[in-house]
């Protein structure tokens, strides 16, 4: 079975879920210690979608796309994100983060290439109700950035993220609050918030596959 089609079985079977998203969330430092995940999510939340995208032939091999926000956003800036954005009115979720990675990274994807999607998050501080998409892709493909929006594009072994050696584990202050962080160390800046919680929940559906 080829890996595209093996990790599409993969993904129709039970998704990890919050369980799985909670092993790299942000926890405060409370005699619960509790992770800051929010199961119940408002009517209200502004709909998000990104796309996880693969690409090579083993499960050894397996990369996907990662970028680099601008530091001009009013959002986020300056992080570690999966290409993707807001949903616009009219479209579906699987169509934004289509486009959005289209007019992020230069990456053009037909409906066709995507393989599955994985539990969506709720991020309290943004406000956003993330739906997230897994294509993949023959190749890697040059990258066309969109300079407004994003700073840098490249590619992550996801062998890193069963790497031990790069999950780290700090204490940030975080808007007043003291917080216990995990994170990969896959680049000079951090990765970690709601797109390490949703790459979380991709390890644990491939967990065995690859470490």
């Amino acid at each position: 079975m080829h890996i595209k089609d093996y990790i599409k079985h993969l993904l129709l079977e039970d998704l990890p879920g919050i369980e799985a998203q909670r092993l790299m969330a942000p926890r405060l430092i409370n005699p619960t210690n509790k992770p800051v995940i929010l199961e119940d999510v408002p009517d209200d939340a502004r709909r998000n979608a990104v796309l996880l995208c693969l690409t090579g032939d083993r499960f050894d091999e397996l990369e996907f796309v990662l970028t680099l926000r601008s530091s001009n956003l009013i959002k986020h800036a300056g992080q570690l994100s999966l290409p993707g954005g807001g949903v616009e009115a009219g479209e579906l979720p699987h169509q934004a983060a289509l486009r959005e990675t289209r007019e992020e990274v230069g990456i053009l994807l037909q409906d066709s290439q995507i393989i599955g999607n994985l539990t969506p998050i709720f991020v309290p501080h943004s406000y956003n109700f993330i739906h997230t998409f897994i294509a993949w892709k023959p190749k890697k493909s040059a990258f066309k950035l969109q300079i407004e929006e994003v700073e840098e594009a490249f590619y992550v072994p996801v062998r890193d993220l069963v790497n031990p050696d790069k999950l780290v584990n700090e204490m940030w202050n975080l808007r007043g609050m003291e917080m216990e962080v995990p994170y990969w160390r896959v680049h000079s800046v951090p990765l970690w918030g709601a797109t390490a919680m949703i790459l979380s929940e991709f390890v644990e559906v491939i967990r065995g596959k690859i470490d």
